[in-house]
């Protein structure tokens, strides 16, 4: 496991950790202050000691004697802060095979070098998979085929000359039909509860980084609008 994580930037301007202060804002008097000053605290302390699959143990033993164990906080304030985390969804806490488990949420979005890792020692969340992420229903390839750009060929249709050829990564404008797919597939659902613009995006970025899918914000919000507009046009069961 490395000794480190990278910490984008950009959680400065997270809107999920923004929401930590519209829900848990007030002060608190069994945390000493605020629950969600204390929670954003602890989250980057979280993700460093986080494995190659953003997973660390979760009992509220180790969360305070390993990953913060300067503070003078008791196990009740790490229980208000990680459930703080878990509700505006920057971790998921939860059970398997006995176990207490956090997952740090998007985790391989802004990391870098996990081509190396094997297995996590963690059980996964119920449910999940180390492919797919959590609520993923697998698109099935066949829901893919047509969606290469011209000029690609399948695989094994190679011209002379270039079997040997290494193939040039897909880019992001290139996989905007695939990602309109994901989202039409996983993120819209018919019956289901609608996401906010902001909350969609982000959910495809994160979709879009665990299936190693070339993306750039330009091509996720043109990807959303095209999967709203197919969305809109399918006829409603009755």
């Amino acid at each position: 496991m490395a000794r480190g994580r990278m910490l984008s930037k950009s959680l400065s301007t997270s809107e999920r950790r923004a929401k930590l202060h519209e829900v848990f804002g007030p002060p608190c008097p069994q945390c000493g202050g605020s629950v969600a000053e204390f929670a954003q605290a602890l989250y980057p302390l979280l993700v460093a000691h986080a494995d190659d699959f953003g997973r660390e143990a979760g009992d509220l033993f180790t969360v305070k004697h390993a990953i913060d164990p300067s503070s003078p906080r008791g196990l009740q304030q790490f229980q208000l802060a990680l459930k703080a985390l878990e509700v505006v969804r920057l971790i998921q806490w939860y059970e398997a095979d006995g176990r207490t488990v956090i997952q740090i949420i998007a985790f391989e979005e802004h990391q870098t070098g996990l081509h190396k890792r094997t297995q996590s020692k963690f059980p996964e969340a119920p449910g999940t998979s180390e492919k797919f992420p959590s609520n993923r229903t697998e698109l099935n390839r066949t829901e893919l085929k047509g969606t290469e750009p011209k000029g690609t060929e399948p695989k094994g249709t190679e011209p002379k000359g270039r079997k040997n050829a290494t193939a040039a990564p897909r880019t992001p404008a290139q996989n905007v039909r695939v990602i309109a797919k994901l989202v039409v597939s996983e993120l819209l659902p018919v019956n289901g509860k609608p996401l906010d613009e902001a909350s969609l995006i982000e959910e495809t970025k994160t979709r879009c980084a665990r299936l190693h899918i070339a993306y750039d914000s330009r091509a996720v919000k043109s990807a959303i609008s095209a999967a709203i507009a197919q969305a809109r046009k399918q006829p409603r069961a009755s």
